[in-house]
């Protein structure tokens, strides 16, 4: 490692970021790669160094900034107080403030003259290594809060549904094809939507419940 540093003329806090970074690539799994991704937040902050959509990655860090950069739009000049009592799961008037700083500074979200924000045409991209950690950390908190949507709310007002089957590989890139294509029109359903009154999140999920049978398994 440390011949690898000099041959790249790396130094000081250059070349504490890149270990940082090696580690958080070689780590098995998210927890482990957590100690690793704050350090690299760390060393951005004191140095100031400039990571590549770092933006979006932070965009990406629970359900938070996600969910107000959808509910401030639609409900013009309403106080943080008034826009955190909207959300179904526990969120502070500050927190609200924290996210609309946030996602204003950060060009997702633009406060008019009259002090409403509306969307912008931002994309949300970021970087490999960060998306991947940032949106597997979302991603668990989102599945937390379907599994409690099963208790908190009315089946009129929730959809939760699942089966097993038996595929192959060539069915499950079938299935996965699809599921991508009906995800795609989800999106495009709500584009289209006019007078939009609640905000929804929709998990799609489709994953092994065994592993692969050999052929002489099968028998």
């Amino acid at each position: 490692m440390n011949r690898m540093i000099s041959a790249m003329g790396l130094a000081g806090f250059e070349a504490d970021y890149f270990i940082a970074l090696v580690n958080f690539c070689n780590a098995k799994d998210d927890e482990a790669k957590m100690p690793y991704w704050k350090e690299m937040r760390r060393i951005a902050l004191e140095y100031k160094v400039r990571i590549v959509d770092k933006e979006a990655v932070e965009y990406f860090d629970g359900w938070k900034n996600q969910v107000i950069r959808e509910l401030a739009p639609m409900m013009p000049l309403a106080t943080p107080g008034k826009i955190a009592k909207k959300c179904c799961n526990e969120i502070s008037a500050a927190d609200v403030s924290a996210s609309l700083d946030f996602l204003t500074k950060a060009g997702f979200l633009k406060k008019d003259v009259d002090g409403a924000y509306r969307q912008t045409e931002k994309n949300v991209t970021a970087s490999k290594e960060g998306m991947v950690y940032a949106v597997h950390a979302m991603q668990h908190k989102m599945l937390q809060l379907a599994d409690e949507s099963i208790e908190r709310f009315d089946p009129q007002v929730r959809s939760v549904s699942s089966v097993t089957f038996t595929v192959n590989r060539e069915c499950y890139d079938r299935i996965a094809q699809e599921v991508d294509a009906f995800r795609k029109k989800i999106v495009a359903m709500a584009a289209e939507t006019e007078n939009a009154d609640q905000i929804y999140h929709l998990n799609i999920q489709l994953f092994p419940l065994t592993w692969k049978l050999e052929k002489d398994e099968e028998k």
